[in-house]
Parts: C-alpha cells; sequence; structure tokens
C-alpha cells in the first residue's frame, strides 16, 4: 500500500509537455522546451493532512477506527529527456528519491510517528520511464522495469496526477502569446477508470520574477475540476484489477442481490479547487519553482443490511501542499 501510495506521488509530480517555439509579435508564445539530452533536477516538498471519519452499527474491538494524518516528505527528482524510438517520440526518465519523511497517524486510539528509518525498504528509490509524442500525451510507460497497463495510461493521457488536474509540472499552456496581465482559460474531459471528470483552469501572468538567477514569469492558476456521484456499479467496476476486463453481467448480478436485501450502497466524490502558482523560464521552456494546494473530500455511505454489517458511513478530507524548485 505505501508503495502504491509512492509511485502515484511520483506520477502526481512528472512534468509531460511538448517541445515548441519562443515568443513572437506582442507577448510571448508560452511552450515546455524538453529536449533531448536535457536533464533537470527538483527538490519537492509535501505536505499531507487528512481525517477519515467511520461511523456505523458496529462496536470496534480496538477502539476507534478514525484516522488522521499529518505528514510532510522531502524528494530529489531527477528527469532525463532522451531521442525516443520513433520520431516525434520522447522518451523521459524520472528518477525519485525520498530524503526526508516525518509526521504522525492516529489510528485505534494511537499514535504513530512517521520516521524515513521506520519505513527502510519501502521507500527506495524509484524509477519510472516515460515516452510522450509531441503533444505529451504518454504512449506507454512502466515503473520499476514494470510496463503499467493499457487502460491505465488511457487514464493518465497527458495529465498524469491522481489528483484529477489537467495540469503538467505547471500550468496547461496558451495557444496565443501572452504579456504580463494575460488571462486564458483551459478545459479538459479526463477519464478515470471509466468515470468522466472535468477541470477547468483559470490562468493569469502575474508578474515578472527572477527566480534561481533566471527571469520567469509567475502565472497563477485556479482549477476546478467537477463533483462524482457513484452507485453501488460503479465502486464495484472500479475495483477490477488494472487492465481487466469488468464482467458486467456479474456486477449487475451483485448490486440486484444487494438491493434485494434491502441494501444501498454509494459513494460522493466533492468537487474541488486547487490553487497553482508556477514561475516559469519562457527562454528555456522550464518550470523554475511550483507551488500546489490541492483539497480532497469524499463520502461512503452503505445502508441497512443486517446480515452484512447494518449501515456504515465512511467521511474523507485530504489536502496535499506541494512545493518543488529546480537545484540543477
Amino acid at each position: 500500500m505505501r508503495r502504491t501510495a509512492i509511485i502515484g506521488i511520483a506520477l502526481l509530480t512528472v512534468a509531460f509537455a511538448a517541445c515548441g517555439d519562443e515568443g513572437a509579435g506582442d507577448g510571448q508564445l508560452l511552450r515546455y522546451g524538453y529536449q533531448p539530452g536535457t536533464t533537470l533536477t527538483y527538490d519537492l516538498s509535501t505536505g499531507i493532512t487528512g481525517t477519515l471519519d467511520i461511523e456505523g452499527d458496529f462496536e470496534p474491538e480496538t477502539g476507534s477506527l478514525d484516522v488522521a494524518l499529518d505528514m510532510d516528505t522531502d524528494a530529489v527528482l531527477r528527469y532525463e529527456f532522451a531521442e525516443g524510438t520513433e520520431p516525434d517520440l520522447l522518451d523521459l526518465t524520472l528518477t525519485m528519491e525520498i530524503t526526508g519523511l516525518g509526521g504522525t497517524m492516529d489510528a485505534q486510539g494511537e499514535t504513530r510517528q512517521l520516521s524515513l528509518d521506520e519505513l527502510g525498504e519501502e521507500l527506495r528509490p524509484i524509477e519510472a520511464v516515460f515516452t510522450i509524442d509531441d503533444q505529451g500525451t504518454i504512449v506507454s510507460a512502466s515503473v520499476d522495469g514494470q510496463p503499467l497497463p493499457t487502460d491505465l495510461l488511457e487514464g493518465l493521457g497527458a495529465s498524469p496526477t491522481v489528483l484529477l488536474t489537467p495540469q503538467h509540472f505547471g500550468p496547461q499552456l496558451p495557444e496565443e502569446p501572452v504579456s504580463v496581465g494575460d488571462r486564458w482559460e483551459t478545459e479538459s474531459v479526463v477519464s478515470r477508470f471509466g468515470f468522466e471528470v472535468t477541470t477547468r483552469g483559470e490562468h493569469l501572468v502575474a508578474a515578472e520574477e527572477t527566480v534561481g538567477g533566471r527571469s520567469t514569469l509567475r502565472i497563477e492558476s485556479t482549477v476546478e475540476t467537477t463533483p462524482l456521484e457513484l452507485g453501488m456499479a460503479d465502486l464495484l467496476a472500479a475495483t477490477a484489477q488494472e487492465g481487466e476486463e469488468v464482467d458486467q453481467e456479474m456486477v449487475d448480478l451483485m448490486v440486484e442481490f444487494f438491493e434485494s436485501l434491502g441494501g444501498e450502497l454509494r459513494a460522493d466524490v466533492a468537487g474541488s479547487t486547487s490553487t497553482m502558482t508556477t514561475w516559469f523560464d519562457p527562454a528555456d521552456g522550464v518550470v523554475v519553482k511550483f507551488e500546489l494546494t490541492q483539497p480532497q473530500a469524499a463520502d461512503v455511505a452503505m445502508q441497512g443490511v443486517p446480515e452484512m454489517g447494518g449501515d456504515l458511513s465512511m467521511s474523507a478530507q485530504l489536502e496535499t501542499v506541494s512545493s518543488a524548485e529546480l537545484s540543477g
């Protein structure tokens, strides 16, 4: 479980974008400029706070089932770009090493201290290799030498974040040249395991600033995602193994049986509003600094089947605050 979460963090931070031209006419035409032979290293810090509240018709044997998490991690990310095996394809190798971890997790009435020494081998460096086309779309990918299933790649597309934003490691750039004070909007419909989520972004070139000796544009972004309402059939389909075809007939039978007993299962994933600030070097097409705050919330409820534990409700709240800065 921890290993999966760490891979998710790695995917969350990957920079996928096409190469392009520099400014023309009034303003500058912004394009990510990751060329074969480019190597970029970022220092990344991530803070995660969250709670899981559980209520139901049961008497837990080990105290409260509620969970509270307050965790901070530091990592070094290295991106190496190389020519792909075909024209217009680019290979990106991402290595991620967790260098610091701390915080607490409260569960079952006890507080557990989190540390890098405690997790040990589970936090060994990760290597992911992505092949992307000239639009930044993922063509193939592997993590620690293991290929990712095709179905998962379709979900990632050109936006590898598990938090459903349509962003690269920085904003989705406009089609037209922009100057300080200019705004643009973006919209994307992404599919995550069969569920469509619409994301809408508003972006502003707020100022010119020098960061790390580079002349950058500070771009301020707000990204909103639409909510999801999922029934039992949706949740069962989502539990299928990656790359495994859903047996819809079996899903329908399970739903019918559950409902015949008077049961109901549903989940509501709240819409979210994330804020992001990017310091972008337009000359080299490189993100120099990046800050993101992203909340998430979801509720799951199961109703009234005595043979299956009666009523149960779970409410989860999570906020992730990340920052990264180019170090080499």
